[in-house]
């Protein structure tokens, strides 16, 4: 490859929003019974659903119990999700950051239609510079599951070695959930950039990893300015990320 290429997921990562996700509030909202949250979070982020009356028409195949009133509170959740995100601190310049050290920047992310809104709201100016913007609702598949990761790859044309392995040591990943974005990337063989930021959250992993049951990330920071100096230089080298 050209360059070295960075993948960024987007919430939690560039974009925060509120503390309750979508398919717990439509869960809540909607009164559907307890473990619904599931089945919505697939819908949600698998599939290419880009209004709120075609998710109405969607909850209610999968939802036959709807009440009547369901379609205002999907449209009421559909377009508070296009203005309740805000930029994580520091998300910006670390984007121009790399951008300006010569590097490719694309997004790897689960999320629905109008969060994507919300995104494009924020970063409208940025969204020229990202070269690949792999999205679950568009893609059909999500993360942790390798598809999306693979679907990223090809969409950078990942170069092959002669032995038909993937040339993935200029590849980086930065995320802030181990399961969903740290773990399937090492498994791949990308470097990692693992944005700890809920430590009681990812307490099980942290464990995990502490006792060698889970591979370490390449870096680990805990504020996105940290990504530069020695650091970065550090994810420009090439070297291959041991799996355990």
């Amino acid at each position: 490859m050209s360059a070295p290429f960075i993948f960024f997921d987007i919430g939690s990562t560039l974009m925060d929003g509120p503390p309750v996700s979508p398919p717990s509030r439509f869960e809540k909202e909607l009164n559907l019974p307890g473990g619904s949250s599931d089945l919505i979070e697939n819908i949600l982020f698998t599939e290419d659903i880009t209004s709120h009356e075609a998710l109405t028409h969607r909850f209610s195949q999968a939802f036959p119990e709807l009440t009547p009133d369901a379609g205002e509170i999907i449209k009421n959740i559909w377009n508070a999700q296009i203005e309740e995100g805000w930029e994580v601190a520091g998300a910006r310049e670390t984007l121009n950051m790399f951008l300006s050290s010569g590097w490719r920047i694309g997004i790897i992310s689960n999320i629905w239609h109008p969060y994507f809104q919300c995104f494009k709201r924020l970063y409208g100016d940025m969204l020229p510079h990202f070269e690949s913007m792999i999205l679950s609702y568009k893609a059909g598949c999500r993360k942790p599951g390798q598809n999306i990761y693979k679907k990223a790859l090809t969409s950078i044309n990942a170069s092959e070695h002669e032995d038909g392995g993937t040339h993935l040591e200029s590849i980086t990943m930065v995320g802030d959930s181990y399961t969903q974005d740290i773990l399937p990337s090492l498994n791949l063989g990308m470097k990692t950039v693992w944005f700890l930021r809920e430590h009681e959250r990812e307490a099980d992993n942290l464990k995990k990893i502490i006792l060698g049951h889970a591979p370490l990330p390449t870096i680990a920071v805990s504020d996105l300015k940290e990504l530069s100096g020695r650091k970065l230089e550090y994810l420009k080298t090439e070297f291959s990320v041991l799996t355990l």
